[in-house]
């Protein structure tokens, strides 16, 4: 109707409207189609407003596509606009992303600085959104950090929050995993794969629940749902994992490996971790580098090959200079 009317402001709307709608594993293309046209759209006719939305939604489409630096030009671009026109909505739309790139590529330092001002004004317009986005980049920094406990309290509360977001239900099995794998932690994980995977929803969260769950079942060796989980995964190896503001946890391939090792398909896990290496080592995302390496290491070793115990020992090395470095717990 925007189209077939000429109104500009109209269609602007309408394609802001419809990329937030469609954001999915299958739709990162169309996502970033429709933000370029929202920014040539916003440029025309004068609307920054609408060039700063354009940006977020581009750099969804950009991240999950893994073109990370593509991705944090667009960001910036929005960042320059939302504090021109002083809006804080916009501020922690854009400052959110911001802080969470930072926090996938290991600069602690700079997404602490950058969430004092986004998550300030959020909390004038967003609180609930806010605290959720708030707990779940500190969720990533206190795994990386070894301080998971410190969130349970958190995350039980934005379980609570957010009863329309499954991925959140994700979190909390992954959490009880990681601290104590008990028949609680197992139950969860097999409500959650049920139906191969029926309880997420096949949208922006999706990849971001299911590889929580890949590492809940690394972690508590459940075959069935390790099967489950590799189908699910199977057809999106190529992406990156972003939820954004919630977090980015890098290449897929890492999932489908730590899921191929828990099923004991050493060769299939061989190469997802090493396609997984490539990825992250190229998207910059040194944290899930670190890890990818780690996980690969824990899956030679398992094999056992000639050779492997070499290839193993190298990555494990690479990754502790990493976990040093960053200040993460090995």
């Amino acid at each position: 109707l925007g189209r077939r009317t000429g109104d500009l402001a109209a269609l602007a709307s309408a394609i802001n409207g419809r990329a937030a709608a469609i954001m999915a594993p299958d739709s990162g293309p169309e996502v970033l189609s429709l933000g370029t046209e929202l920014r040539a759209l916003g440029e025309r006719i004068g609307d920054p407003e609408r060039v700063a939305q354009a940006t977020t939604h581009r750099s969804v489409g950009l991240l999950q596509a893994g073109e990370i630096r593509a991705a944090e030009h667009d960001i910036e671009l929005g960042m320059r606009l939302a504090r021109q026109l002083d809006q804080p909505a916009l501020i922690f739309l854009v400052g959110g992303a911001q802080a969470m790139l930072a926090v996938a590529k290991g600069d602690f330092a700079r997404a602490n600085e950058i969430q004092r001002e986004a998550f300030r004004h959020g909390d004038r317009v967003h609180r609930r959104a806010t605290r959720t986005v708030r707990t779940m980049q500190r969720y990533a920094q206190s795994d990386f950090e070894g301080r998971l406990a410190e969130l349970a309290a958190d995350v039980e509360q934005v379980v609570a929050d957010e009863p329309a977001r499954p991925v959140f239900k994700c979190v909390l099995a992954h959490l009880r995993a990681r601290l104590a794998p008990t028949p609680d932690a197992m139950r969860m994980l097999d409500d959650l794969v049920a139906a191969d995977v029926a309880a997420l929803p096949f949208d922006q969260e999706c990849l971001f629940g299911v590889s929580l769950l890949a590492e809940t079942a690394a972690a508590l060796r459940s075959v069935e749902a390790a099967r489950v989980l590799y189908r699910a995964l199977a057809p999106w190896a190529a992406l990156n994992v972003v939820d954004q503001a919630e977090g980015i946890r890098g290449s897929v391939a890492r999932y489908l490996g730590l899921l191929a090792s828990t099923l004991e398909r050493w060769d299939e896990a061989d190469r997802h971790f090493t396609e997984a290496v490539r990825r992250n080592a190229e998207m910059g995302l040194r944290p899930w580098l670190a890890l990818t390496q780690d996980d690969h290491a824990t899956m030679l070793r398992a094999r056992a090959r000639p050779g492997d115990r070499q290839r193993a020992r190298t990555l494990r090395d690479t990754a502790l200079a990493t976990y040093l470095e960053l200040g993460m717990s090995p």
